[in-house]
C-alpha cells in the first residue's frame, strides 16, 4: 500500500479523471499550449481517455482541462502529489506541514490517496501516482 498527498479544491474530481497537467498552464486552444511547451508534435486526446496510452507511445497528449473542452493543458501520467508514504500518517504529517505554493496555508485542503507511484515519470516537484481511492481529507484550520 503506497499513500500520497496531493492538495487540491476537488479530491472527487481529481480521483475520477485521473490524472492532472503539466504545470498547470492551461491555455484557451491546443495550439497555445504547443507554443508554451515548445512543442512541435502533438496529439489531442479526449477528455477522460486514459494517459497510459499516450505515455506508453511516448506522445505528449493534450486534452482538455475542464469538462466543457474549452481549456486545454498537457496531461501527466496520474495525479501530481507528493510521496509514495508508507503510512497514512507520514502523509498526514507530510500534509500538515507543508508550506508555500504546496501547503493549506494556499489550499483549504491537503487529501491523502491510496495509489502506486508512476515510477517512469517526476513531476518538477513531488511525484506522479495513479490514485486507487480517498483515504483522508485534511482540512485548513
Amino acid at each position: 500500500m503506497e499513500y500520497f498527498v496531493r492538495y487540491t479544491d476537488n479530491p472527487e474530481v481529481d480521483l475520477e479523471r485521473g490524472y492532472s497537467f503539466d504545470s498547470y498552464a492551461i491555455f484557451q486552444n491546443p495550439n497555445d499550449v504547443a507554443e508554451h511547451f515548445g512543442l512541435d508534435y502533438f496529439e489531442i486526446a479526449d477528455y477522460g481517455d486514459n494517459p497510459e496510452y499516450y505515455a506508453a507511445r511516448n506522445v505528449v497528449a493534450i486534452a482538455p482541462a475542464d469538462s466543457k473542452g474549452t481549456l486545454w493543458g498537457i496531461m501527466l501520467n496520474g495525479l501530481a502529489g507528493f510521496g509514495p508514504f508508507d503510512t497514512v500518517e507520514e502523509a498526514e504529517a507530510f500534509a500538515k506541514k507543508g508550506k508555500g505554493l504546496y501547503g493549506l496555508e494556499v489550499y483549504p485542503q491537503a487529501v491523502i490517496y491510496e495509489g502506486r507511484d508512476e515510477a517512469d515519470y517526476r513531476c518538477f516537484e513531488g511525484t506522479t501516482f495513479h490514485p486507487k481511492r480517498i483515504v483522508k481529507i485534511i482540512r485548513k484550520e
